[in-house]
Parts: structure tokens; sequence; C-alpha cells
């Protein structure tokens, strides 16, 4: 089972942050997969933001269990919410360049979680690209780097955006989703 290296609660919501599960093969395996994925530039952030789509490739769900991020995945859920069951109805990846507009949302207003890996084969702190949690005033509670291999499991009714990778950066910022919905 794999561990949290970060936890914390944000406006009594959980994030759980967990490190080094994916190896340096299998990052570059996504990279190369990615660089050649067919995005589409449909997402929007919010409905008064629909103005500033970016782009995302949409993954099967039903192929999920023979991906390599999967296995670590699911222990992380678990740990997450020990007590519920949970599927996934989405799966996508966002892709980031510098200079995109990405905006402060909710991925949901009910009960949801948000499980976001970091499939860049490397990065540097001075790229940005952060993912940043807000509280209820509206404030940074948490800056999450984009470390590669990296997961990050929240509260989808949890406040957050993307940024986008700084103008020095070369590389591009993906980061897989997956959208989990309880079971009852």
């Amino acid at each position: 089972m794999i561990k949290a290296t970060k936890e914390l609660l944000i406006d009594k919501r959980k994030v759980l942050v967990f490190d080094n599960n994916l190896t340096e093969k299998q990052l570059d395996e996504f990279a190369r997969r990615f660089y050649n994925a067919p995005f589409k530039k449909t997402e929007i952030g919010r409905p008064d933001t629909a103005a500033y789509t970016h782009w995302a490739h949409e993954l099967d769900i039903k192929n999920l269990v023979n991906e390599a991020f999967w296995p670590a995945t699911f222990d992380a859920v678990k740990q997450h919410s020990p007590d519920k069951k949970w599927r996934v109805y989405r799966a996508y990846v966002n892709y980031g360049g510098h200079g995109d507009a990405m905006f402060s949302h909710v991925d949901a207003k009910s009960e949801e979680l948000t499980c976001l890996w970091y499939t860049v084969p490397q990065w540097n702190i001075d790229w940005a690209g952060e993912t940043m949690f807000y509280d209820k005033n509206d404030e940074i509670a948490y800056a999450c780097v984009p470390k590669p291999g990296r997961l990050v499991i929240f509260d989808s009714q949890l406040k957050h955006s993307g940024r986008p990778p700084s103008r020095n950066c070369l590389h591009s910022r993906f980061t897989l989703a997956l959208k989990l919905e309880p079971i009852k």
C-alpha cells in the first residue's frame, strides 16, 4: 500500500498527496503517449469563463484497470475515504502550456473525489504550473507542485486552479484527472 506524503484539511475537506508512485519509464511512456494524443480545446473552468477553453484528451474508463497508475490510485482512494466505495465516471488528460488561461473552479457541487496525477517526466520549480487550492475566503491554502509521478486526491467541492507553466518552461504540463462518484 502506498503512503501519503502530505495530508491536510482545507475548510474541513481532505487533501492527500502521494509521491514517487510511477517509475521514470512509466512517466516517459505517458509523455510520449500524451504528446501524440488527440486533444480537443473544449474544457472550461466554470460557466462565466467559457470563452477561455483549454485542451483535454478523454480516456476510456473501461481500460483504466490496465493503466500503470491504477493500483496506486485505488490504494490512495481507500486511504482518503476508507469507509466509502467509489466509481470512476470520467478520466481525461489536461494539457497546459505557457500563456494558457486557467481559472479557479470546483469540480462538483456534490460529494465526489478528484484524483489528479502529474504525468510529466520532469519538472523544475521555476516552471510554475502548480495546482492552487483555496479556502472559503479565496486565500491560497496550498500550492501543489507538479512533481513527476505525484498524485493528489481531494474533495471535488474544494476550489482549486491549475496554473500554466511559466514563460521559461519548454515542456507541457500534463495532468491526468479521474473523477469519482460514490457508489450508493
